[in-house]
C-alpha cells in the first residue's frame, strides 16, 4: 500500500515536472523570434526603439543590437501601468504568445511581469 502511494506521488512528480517544462518560454533572439510559428510562447531582449501608446493597447518596438530587426510587443492599457517606465533606447526582456498580423509577427504580451526594464 505504501509502495503504491510512493510510486503515484513519485509518478505525479514527473508529470508536474514535465508541464513546467512546457509552459516555459523559449528564449530566442529577434531574428528567431520572426520566424517562428504563431502560438508560441517566446522570451526575446532587445533595444526599445519606439513606444506607441494607443487608448486601449501600446505597443513596444524591440529591435535587436543593430537595431536592423525588430519585433513589437503588443499590450494592453489596463494591465500595464509600469510599461510606461520604458523608454527609447531602455534595454527590456517581453515575454508572449508569437502573433501574426498581416504577415507581420509580434509578441502579445499578457502580464505586467512579462515585460522587464533592464536598464
Amino acid at each position: 500500500m505504501i509502495a503504491a502511494c510512493l510510486v503515484i506521488a513519485l509518478l505525479g512528480t514527473i508529470l508536474l515536472y514535465i508541464y513546467t517544462l512546457t509552459i516555459q518560454p523559449n528564449i530566442i533572439s529577434i531574428s528567431e523570434a520572426l520566424v517562428t510559428r504563431e502560438g508560441k510562447l517566446i522570451q526575446v531582449t532587445g533595444e526599445v526603439k519606439s513606444i506607441e501608446l494607443g487608448s486601449s493597447f501600446s505597443k513596444i518596438i524591440i529591435c535587436d543590437s543593430t537595431l536592423d530587426l525588430c519585433i513589437s510587443a503588443r499590450f494592453s492599457n489596463d494591465l500595464f501601468p509600469a510599461a510606461y517606465n520604458v523608454y527609447e533606447g531602455d534595454t527590456v526582456t517581453a515575454k508572449g504568445l508569437v502573433k501574426e498580423y498581416y504577415s507581420n509577427k509580434y509578441l502579445e504580451v499578457k502580464s505586467e511581469g512579462d515585460l522587464i526594464k533592464l536598464k
